[in-house]
């Protein structure tokens, strides 16, 4: 029931492509904040018990990319044409309940339009704001984040959040866009969580910056 319930909340995330401009704002430590992320991951300063899972991981592997999660989250394989992969953790990290409702927990692998890195950051930040069950909150600025994947190539981190009307769950979206030059093929692996607190500060107490790069940090280019 559990995965039915996300998958659900899944189809009703995707929907709607539509090319809106929205206010980015790029933050002036980018090029520090996510690296620095990535050391403490590497030096366990964020090795808290539930992150016992990532010492046992299972590799996707595409065309053009390849990234590990924990073995344990689950395989839903494609979604559609835009959605090369998706897996669930819902109730296998965060806690299955928080204020009463669920936390859905999903990381996908998107075909992203783009023929460039730099074109496909601005499709994506324009995708953010099509889908009319978003509600932003007012004046929020999605945020863009320089960032390095293991295999060298430059990346973009970008960060959004959002209610979703039809789900009533806030939303945290983090995604690592990234481009193959061999393929001229652009990908994004976005995490999401989705919980129940206006306020946000879900984010923030949960650590879900960590998370979001703990996941991208295991990315690599073919």
């Amino acid at each position: 029931m559990k995965y039915l319930t996300f998958l659900t909340a899944t189809v009703l995330y995707l929907q709607g492509f539509t090319q809106v401009v929205p206010n980015v704002s790029v933050d002036s430590l980018a090029d520090r904040l996510f690296p620095i992320y990535s050391q403490a991951l590497k030096t366990g300063i964020y090795d808290l018990p539930r992150d016992t899972t990532w010492r046992r991981l299972k590799a996707y592997e595409s065309v053009g990319i390849l990234f590990q999660v924990p073995e344990n989250w689950v395989n839903l394989g494609a979604l559609g044409s835009v959605v090369e992969v998706a897996f669930d953790a819902s109730d296998l990290y965060f806690p299955a309940i928080f204020n009463d409702r669920p936390i859905l927990v999903g990381i996908f692998l998107l075909n992203q339009s783009g023929s460039s890195l730099d074109e496909a950051r601005n499709l994506a930040l324009k995708d953010y704001r099509s889908n009319v069950d978003r509600v932003f909150e007012q004046n929020y600025s999605d945020t863009v984040y320089n960032f390095k994947i293991q295999t060298g190539q430059k990346a973009y981190i970008l960060h959004t959040r959002f209610l979703r009307k039809s789900s009533t769950l806030n939303q945290s979206r983090y995604d690592l866009i990234v481009f193959s030059e061999k393929l001229k093929k652009a990908y994004s692996v976005m995490v999401s969580v989705q919980y129940s607190d206006p306020s946000y500060a879900f984010e923030k107490n949960n650590g879900l910056d960590v998370f979001a790069t703990r996941i991208f940090s295991q990315v690599t280019m073919k």
